[in-house]
């Protein structure tokens, strides 16, 4: 692909993926995006034939931006001097994770069925998934995260809390989700009894299978 196309095409995923976290809400015609963009409806089809082609695109786009970081992540937390720089690291990623808009993207990108997602799709999210594991087990010597936060508890918690509030109640609190999202750290680091009860009952059931 020629380098003007190859970046026309890489303006549209971008565009796109703002559109998409600007308007969680709403079915973004296929020609506003392409005109967000400043490309033609046409040169948008040649690149993603349909709805479902530009938002696999975006969405290995928002994976490997994930990856990018926790890789960072990961090199920085074994650098990391003490619990407060440890904190430091883990505060920043966070940020970056609700600066890319992720509990916007995911919603808008994921399939109602995660067995539908294509396979390419399914090893980034299981690849972003072990990382996950990697940036925990780091995080709990330095007690921000308790032992019982298991990988995806987190992806689905903080994907959840993230996600902008409608309109109207956004409007009320404009610093919600951000509250939201630290309460939901606090817990992390604190533990939880549901999870406790649940994990001691699974490792009853396995002892006894």
């Amino acid at each position: 692909m020629r380098r003007d196309a190859l970046e026309r095409r890489e303006r549209i995923i971008k565009t796109a993926c703002e559109v998409y976290r600007t308007y969680p809400h709403a079915t973004v015609p296929l020609d506003e995006i392409a005109k967000s963009a400043g490309v033609g409806i046409a040169t948008l089809y040649r690149n993603f034939p349909d709805r479902d082609s530009l938002i696999e695109a975006c969405a290995k786009d928002m994976f490997q931006i994930v990856l990018n970081d926790q890789k960072t992540t990961l090199a920085e937390l074994k650098e990391a001097a003490d619990s407060a720089a440890a904190e430091e690291i883990w505060n920043r990623h966070i940020n970056s994770l609700l600066e890319l808009g992720l509990g916007t993207l995911i919603p808008a990108f994921a399939p109602e069925d995660l067995s539908e997602l294509t396979e390419d799709l399914a090893q980034l999210r299981d690849l972003t998934a072990e990382r996950t594991a990697e940036i925990l087990a780091a995080l709990r010597p330095h007690g921000l995260i308790a032992a019982e936060i298991q990988p995806l508890t987190f992806i689905i918690g903080l994907i959840t809390v993230s996600r902008p509030p409608v309109p109207g109640l956004q409007k009320l609190d404009p610093g919600a989700t951000r509250e939201l999202v630290d309460i939901f750290l606090a817990g992390c680091a604190h533990g939880s009894n549901t999870l406790k009860e649940r994990i001691a009952k699974q490792s009853d059931s396995d002892s006894l299978g």
